[in-house]
């Protein structure tokens, strides 16, 4: 029955589209992502050098390949020699010499090629950036529509002046009079509570509000339901994830193979949600989120955790991105690697912003005493220095365990042919009985993922006699111990480059630092010896044939002789006798702060960190600015930069703020890329109305609540969605509002959280500690954990969709692919579909009724209509 149900309701909602493909986001993924990559790791040998007769700096080139081939081929990644190479994949290259790329990297390699390897047309030169004291924005440049200022106008006249609702109203009406077009009639009441519901809590109304409003005929009756639905304290929930997923918002960084956890980034979350649900005014939730530590002292504490906007960000160059498209709807993170091809943004404004953040920190600001933070700090110290203790012993102890065992490699294959084909001789007394039992059943496996035992299996069991085996086992031996030999090399120039213990420890730097590592054939023989468990995609290695550590099953202890044992088990109850006395972990902020000594950077030529150019003054951006743009003085910077961004003169801000709002209300911005307002995205649909919005919210200091007002009380957002031939004809994409764009669909997280409401299980307290998205969590999506590393598992199982920063109503978050999917007989429709089977009625998440059989197996409407 759930099946059906879901089954039913993602019919009504209608296909997802595709999230990426188009050649602007493509070319946005190759600025961003591809070109510093490649000039970065590629560029020193392969521009002029032509090392193996190829170079990487065009299309052209990369295409054409050299002597070892193509290195790409357009829309097929997996058959590209590039992606072999840099996977480490190759039989013969591996790129780039310092050490395999990156996760991250490879995979934005293979998106970037299976998108068509769009490369825009720069020539095989990069653009040499202009030194910043002579760079000049045009009149021409200035006078692109979203760079002038704000122009405000009266509402325009119409010819049919009893229609309006509002002035919104005019502005529309007037665009379909002149195009020749006629605006479909209301939608019907029931229909419009919940649209107004889902648009502004993400959740349906009750049948009750739904059939008092339809009995409502009072004048305002709909201006009362969307005031209710403002002081909602789920209406800071909905729009609060709508900013999230702008913010790039996650619980922890970037690892290598998990997250680098963000204990308190949740304080982050619960303040945006809260600073929507107060209508904190819009310029001053800019300058929380940029600047909070620099504002005065009486409003910097209720603002501070706003700097997690800062502070739970991927990277430095992210920073630059996610600032300028979120608040100003302008990509500069094109312009790290060469002026911006489309848009007045040289690469000097790039690094000046870059200079702003790097002249910053992340910090803790600790919401108890201090006494309270150093107990904790102090009790951690004594922990953490135990816990490393007794890992450096096992560590050392099974590493010296596995060397050990590998010199008795040929001993125990002998011993294990003997035992597959029924010799009942007893093994040597020096061979453990657990260890030859795995070699029984690692010499049986078929789906070895190295060569070294392909003579053993063609040997072919029974027929190779002992002589044969003898020979065979002892240059396997071999094999093995020069393996392990040449990977303790490997690890001990890695050890160096991570800056030792510390940096082998930290996630974050494993994931950024160019390591070596063995040939990958090499790799998957030293671990199926010697590897610990650990994650094999979407199973769990259990761990090699000789390895023994700490895992449960797997523990080392009874190889240790007494001495060694007792030493462990001194050290292993010392650790639990500090955790149990610990203090529990103290609240913190996670904040920026100002470095003690601001700096410029120099620009990185092409990219390039090794190739710096001239000093990039820390300033605001020449486009925005009156002539060229004054140096910030303030320590970093971020003061002036926030306060620039939130100017009321600036033309983006407000501009970008009010299309985002319009965009979630008709699934569609009056600009439909709303984080590109540059040459490179759509021009706007109703310019005049957007100024004039834009004007509106400036003077109602920056109300968001205001807005949603004014929007929602117009009768174009009240329009039905009906079909009219004749203006889809001339209109199909109803970009001039002749109706309700059709396709409202739900996104993912309101449609489970719509599932939970309707079977009466939504758990709905606020805030707090994330958990796994999975069977047990009952909350809002909202309040599930995000990770960068590893999407959460319960998504694992439905069709994967590249991301895509600027998600509409049909679209998922960009680190949510389909939460619905996993366990449907068991996950958050079960009790849904018990209900509808027991024909018990509820609104359904599309605003429209469903349809419930009864046991009997008649149909029955649960509104009666």
């Amino acid at each position: 029955m759930i099946n059906r149900v879901i089954l039913s309701i993602g019919i009504l909602l209608g296909p997802a589209l595709p999230l990426f493909g188009s050649d602007k986001s493509a070319a946005e993924l190759f600025e961003m992502r591809v070109r510093p990559l490649l000039a970065e790791n590629c560029y020193a040998c392969h521009t002029s050098a032509r090392k193996g007769d190829l170079r990487l700096d065009s299309r052209e080139g990369l295409v054409r390949g050299g002597s070892s081939g193509p290195a790409i081929r357009p829309g097929n990644a997996a058959g590209s020699l590039l992606i072999r190479v840099v996977s480490h994949t190759h039989e013969r290259l591996q790129m780039p010499p310092q050490g395999k790329l990156s996760d991250r990297n490879i995979e934005d390699l293979r998106s970037w090629i299976d998108a068509g390897a769009v490369w825009p047309d720069t020539g095989d030169k990069l653009i040499a950036s202009n030194p910043a004291a002579t760079y000049t924005v045009t009149p021409e440049q200035r006078a692109f529509w979203s760079l002038r200022p704000l122009h405000e106008t009266d509402p325009p006249g119409v010819g049919d002046a009893s229609r309006p609702g509002n002035p919104i109203d005019y502005f529309v009406l007037d665009r379909l009079e002149k195009e020749g077009l006629a605006p479909v009639g209301s939608a019907d009441r029931r229909t419009l509570i919940r649209r107004a519901s889902f648009d502004l809590i993400g959740l349906p109304p009750t049948p009750e509000e739904v059939e008092a409003f339809a009995a409502d005929t009072s004048p305002d009756a709909f201006s009362r339901v969307v005031e209710r639905l403002l002081a909602s304290r789920h209406y800071g929930e909905r729009w609060g994830r709508h900013w999230l997923d702008l913010a790039r918002y996650s619980d922890g960084r970037l690892g290598a193979r998990t997250d680098t956890p963000y204990p308190n980034a949740f304080r982050y979350r619960d303040w945006v949600v809260e600073a929507f649900n107060r209508d904190l005014p819009y310029d001053q939730f800019i300058l929380a989120q940029v600047a909070a530590d620099q504002l005065p002292v009486e409003s910097r504490e209720e603002l501070l955790a706003g700097l997690g906007f800062l502070a739970v960000a991927p990277n430095l160059d992210d920073l630059v991105d996610v600032t300028a498209r979120t608040f100003l709807g302008l990509t500069v993170g094109c312009a790290r690697c060469h002026d911006h091809k489309y848009d007045p943004i040289p690469t000097q404004d790039f690094y000046s912003l870059k200079g702003v953040f790097t002249s910053s920190k992340t910090a803790e600001h600790p919401l108890v005493d201090d006494p309270v933070v150093q107990a904790y700090k102090q009790s951690q110290e004594r922990i953490n220095a135990r816990k490393e203790a007794i890992q450096d012993f096992i560590t050392a102890q099974s590493e010296q365990l596995s060397e050990i065992l590998m010199g008795q490699t040929s001993g125990y294959m002998v011993a294990a042919w003997r035992a597959m084909n029924g010799n009942s001789q007893a093994p040597p007394a020096e061979l453990d009985p657990e260890i030859l039992e795995r070699w029984v059943k690692y010499l049986g496996r078929t789906d070895l993922e190295h060569p070294y035992l392909r003579e053993w299996e063609e040997l072919g069991g029974r027929e190779g006699t002992l002589q044969q085996v003898n020979d065979l086992s002892r240059r396997f031996q071999d094999v093995v111990l020069a393996v392990h030999a040449e990977k303790k090399a490997i690890e001990d120039r890695n050890y160096v480059k991570l800056g030792g213990a510390k940096g082998v420890a930290d996630q974050g730097t494993r994931q950024f630092t160019n390591l070596e590592f063995l040939d990958l054939e090499k790799w998957y023989l030293w671990r199926d010896l010697a590897a610990g468990p650990h994650p094999r995609g979407s199973f769990r290695f259990p761990g090699g044939v000789f390895y023994y550590g700490a895992e449960e099953g797997l523990e080392i202890d009874r190889f240790l002789s007494p001495v060694w044992k007792g030493h462990l088990d001194r050290m292993r109850a010392e650790l639990k006798r500090l955790e149990d006395s610990a203090p529990d972990p103290y609240p913190f902020l996670h904040i920026y702060q100002d470095r003690e000594k601001p700096e410029d950077l120099q620009i990185a030529i092409r990219g390039d960190r090794k190739n710096l150019g001239d000093v990039a003054p820390r300033r605001f951006l020449h486009i925005l600015s009156e002539g060229t743009p004054k140096p910030f003085m303030e320590g970093s910077g971020r003061l002036e930069l926030a306060k620039a961004i939130a100017d009321p003169r600036n033309p983006l801000t407000a501009r970008v703020m009010v299309n985002r709002i319009w965009q979630h209300h008709f699934g569609r911005g009056l600009v439909p890329t709303p984080s590109n307002l540059g040459r490179l995205g759509e021009p706007a649909s109703h310019p005049r109305l957007l100024d004039y919005l834009a004007g509106r919210f400036i003077r109602s200091g920056w109300s968001v609540k205001q807005l949603h007002k004014e929007i929602m009380l117009s009768a174009a957002y009240a329009r039905s969605s009906r079909h009219h031939q004749e203006n889809f004809r001339k209109d199909p994409e109803n970009r001039l509002l002749w109706r309700m764009n059709p396709i409202q669909r739900l996104d993912a997280e309101a449609l489970r959280d719509t599932i939970l409401a309707v079977s009466g299980t939504l758990d709905r307290t606020p805030g707090g500690p994330p958990n796994p998205l999975d069977e047990k969590h009952r909350r809002r999506a909202l309040y599930a954990t995000v990770s960068r590393t590893q999407p959460d598992r319960a998504r694992s199982q439905c069709p994967q969709f590249p991301a895509r920063r600027d998600r509409g109503s049909n679209a998922t978050p960009v680190f949510s692919e389909q939460p619905l999917c996993h366990g449907a007989g068991e996950g958050p429709g079960r009790p849904l579909g018990q209900r509808v089977s027991r024909g018990e009625p509820g609104p359904h998440p599309t605003g429209l009724p469903i349809a419930v059989r009864t046991p009997s197996g008649s149909v029955r409407d649960p509104h009666g209509a």
